[in-house]
């Protein structure tokens, strides 16, 4: 990062990633919970430590340690001879060593089991993220400044770890891969660019080990290394100069290739002990389809679409255009590079990549963020109202991802089956709406394998559906009587009135749920107190309850406030209790009340 005489904001910048996010960390403490660190993917990641460690297992023989009460410990899948394997390479593996073996060396002193999954390995994990967010911090900043102002460059620090759905991978599934990459290719970028200018041993070392552990944790990261040779060409005559650079210094060009091979052994090593070769393709049906790549929806797509979740990001795809190739030593190396990187990725047949915003665009970032510090290079050389306006379009942008990262983190976004009405229904909720769950569209993993775009496509049936106008006696129950009004209805003449200090008036009655999936309540409130819920209940023989106050449409002084539950299928109920639960006590009118029973099909919809 330089020194924080010379690089005060860059300074800065990174103190506040590194504050935010250690303050989402120690504040959320998924560490706390198995499932917290060990989370899908990790599973596979991790599971080579503790087979080869603790447990001296690597084949998988016996799987009987990896099942726990609070579920599986680690995926592996089974071959067609019966090979247990972990379909992800060991690269991650690897980084996470140095935290694996403090943990192991304090887990029984500490009183807990050396297992490999107790609190301090998952703790010793959570630090692992913070780390190398440090190291990505350090390196990335290092590699920027030493071609942009320390403005521009604290500005991309906050962008890139603050501004974009990267921020998420340090706080919320801190422990995938993508926060350990970022920093590993700033790494490789860093001493890259230090070698090109002034070759040197060691600096090749450092440029072998850590491709090495980049391609070892996504080898479809291998596309930057191909690449390399391209940094600072321009023209005929530097690519003739970068040729006769690598031939000058082949012994160190060996280095590499060498440091390299010897962070690949382990997998090497894996891979014939478990498979009998030294290469095998793990992840079996999954496959690219060059020949229909999903570019646009990877990048715009409201499943998971990369800027829809980052669209600070924009910025870097602007600082493409004022690059300018004797400016920066990469302008040669951006555009091809990011083109095929996003054409790979966006073939895969899961071109939205589980998660949040399209997480396999984070791997761009070290590359991005060098246009990215371009373009905010050029905004601030501009006049005082430019510079306030990229600082307020920044400083909204910041916002809005630390916002959009919070509601990924309570569910308000989904993680593989967002849709337009469902990005729009949750856009500034901080919890999901009563109908969010009626508005995903979950994909069709089986013909996505195939190539074919496919996602459930939902229809409902009424079973049927009460409503109660309070228009008279006879159109609501006798139990009612008693709160019939005859004056200020929403709809009508009637309405019910419910008096001042009562919590629960005296509006309840059962409500069938026999052969139905999900229960509709809707009712309109004059004057919405905050705290009148709409609640459905059951005690015994099963304990059930959902309550809702959740405002859906406005009349003038009247609101809708609704209900949305699933009855799930076990309840083994065919009646809940309906309730008003006016927490305040306060005194409100209320007309229209409406139940509607659904039964809900899934059909499979090509799209």
């Amino acid at each position: 990062m330089g020194t924080i005489k010379n690089n005060p904001l860059t300074f800065l910048a990174s103190f506040l990633v590194l504050a935010v996010v250690i303050f989402a960390q120690f504040t959320e403490k998924k560490w706390e919970t198995p499932d917290g660190v060990f989370a899908a993917d990790v599973k596979g990641y991790y599971g080579f430590l503790p087979a080869v460690f603790i447990n001296h297992d690597i084949q998988l023989i016996d799987d009987a340690p990896y099942h726990a009460p609070e579920g599986t410990r680690i995926w592996y899948l089974v071959d067609e001879n019966g090979n247990r394997y972990i379909k992800y390479t060991c690269g991650l593996a690897i980084l996470y060593s140095p935290f694996f073996a403090v943990a192991h060396s304090l887990a029984e002193p500490l009183g807990y089991a050396a297992d490999g999954y107790s609190l301090p390995y998952r703790f010793a994990l959570a630090m692992s993220a913070l780390f190398y967010l440090l190291l990505g911090l350090i390196f990335l900043s290092r590699l920027l400044l030493r071609y942009f102002s320390d403005h521009a460059v604290a500005a991309t620090v906050l962008i890139v770890f603050l501004g974009s759905n990267a921020l998420h991978y340090y706080t919320g599934n801190m422990t995938y891969s993508h926060g350990y990459s970022l920093a590993m290719i700033a790494v490789f970028l860093y001493y890259t660019v230090r070698w090109l200018e002034a070759p040197r041993l060691l600096h090749a070392v450092w440029i072998g080990l850590s491709a090495g552990i980049v391609v070892l944790i996504r080898p479809v990261d291998i596309l930057f290394l191909f690449a390399l040779p391209l940094i600072g060409v321009f023209s005929r005559a530097t690519l003739r100069a970068r040729f006769l650079l690598f031939v000058r210094n082949w012994t160190h060009v060996v280095t590499m290739l060498l440091a390299a091979f010897l962070v690949f052994l382990p997998q090497f090593l894996y891979n014939y002990t478990v498979f009998g070769s030294m290469l095998h393709y793990s992840y079996t049906n999954e496959s690219f389809y060059f020949a229909h790549p999903h570019i646009l929806d990877s990048m715009f797509s409201y499943r998971n679409g990369w800027l829809v979740y980052s669209p600070l990001m924009l910025l870097s795809i602007a600082g493409l255009f004022v690059l300018g190739k004797y400016r920066s030593f990469f302008a040669g190396f951006l555009v091809p590079v990011l083109l095929l990187y996003i054409y790979v990725i966006s073939s895969w047949w899961c071109w939205w990549y589980v998660g949040f915003g399209n997480r396999a665009f984070i791997n761009l970032y070290p590359l991005l963020a060098i246009s990215l510090a371009a373009f905010m290079e050029r905004m601030y050389a501009q006049g005082w109202f430019q510079r306030t306006f990229v600082n307020f379009m920044v400083l909204f942008g910041l916002i809005f991802s630390v916002f959009q990262t919070y509601q990924y983190e309570r569910w308000t976004i989904h993680w593989g089956a967002m849709t337009e009405a469902a990005y729009w229904n949750s856009f500034g909720r901080t919890e999901p709406s009563q109908i969010f769950d009626t508005l995903l569209r979950y994909p069709v993993d089986e013909l996505q394998l195939t190539g074919v775009e496919a996602v459930y496509e939902p229809s409902q049936r009424t079973v049927y559906k009460r409503y109660y106008s309070f228009e008279s006696k006879q159109s609501c129950d006798s139990a009612l009587w008693q709160l019939l009004s005859f004056s200020g209805a929403h709809h009508g003449k009637g309405a019910l009135k419910i008096a001042e200090g009562q919590e629960f008036p005296g509006l309840k009655m059962p409500i069938n749920i026999k052969g139905i999936d999900a229960l509709y309540i809707r009712a309109w409130i004059k004057d919405l107190p905050k705290d009148v819920h709409l609640t459905i209940s059951r005690t015994e023989p099963i304990s059930y309850y959902r309550s809702s106050y959740e405002a859906w449409r406005e009349d003038g002084r009247w609101t809708e406030i609704h209900l949305f539950a699933w009855i799930p299928e076990n309840l083994g109920l065919d009646s809940l209790d309906f309730a008003i639960w006016n927490q305040g006590k306060h005194a409100f009118m209320m007309d229209d009340l409406s139940f509607q029973g659904i039964k809900f099909s899934h059909t499979k919809k090509v799209q």
